[in-house]
């Protein structure tokens, strides 16, 4: 994709500003219309669709118009894997409500692993103690009483 930094986003803009609803109300706008020109092709029929059809192209294109002028207002960082989504034909919320979902299973494998070695820490801190009262007074020691960098 044009203008993709490579890191699955796509910057669009310079300024942080209220243009932000300008940009979303277009954009909601221009999806709309394509939806509807989907219709139209869709249910085409020679005699009559035709007018409709390009009305809804220029109806497409004014969309993409506004979209233009209002580009620059905002700093909008948008993943292009959202992109592809919407290319598909799925629902942007799906995309968010996915990515939310394997964020919130990452947390859990992470605090997982964290509990893990923690028990391994105090488990191996007490077999040491067993095992090696002197040696581990003195590891305690220096823990609690670090040398200076």
């Amino acid at each position: 994709m044009e203008g993709s930094n490579g890191h699955g986003v796509v910057p669009n803009g310079a300024a942080h500003g209220g243009g932000g609803k300008h940009v979303e109300a277009s954009l909601e706008a221009l999806v709309e219309s394509l939806r509807q020109a989907v219709i139209v092709i869709e249910e085409f029929r020679q005699d009559t669709g035709q007018d409709l059809l390009f009305k809804k192209i220029n109806d497409s294109m004014a969309h993409l118009r506004a979209l233009e002028e209002h580009r620059h207002e905002e700093d909008l960082m948008l993943p292009v894997e959202i992109l592809n989504f919407i290319d598909q034909g799925k629902n942007p919320d799906l995309f968010i409500k996915e990515s939310l979902e394997g964020c919130l299973k990452a947390n859990e494998r992470t605090r997982g692993k964290i509990h893990a070695l923690q028990t391994f820490r105090d488990d191996l801190s007490t077999r040491l103690q067993e095992l090696y009262p002197d040696e581990h007074k003195a590891y305690q020691t220096h823990i609690a009483n670090p040398p200076p960098p």
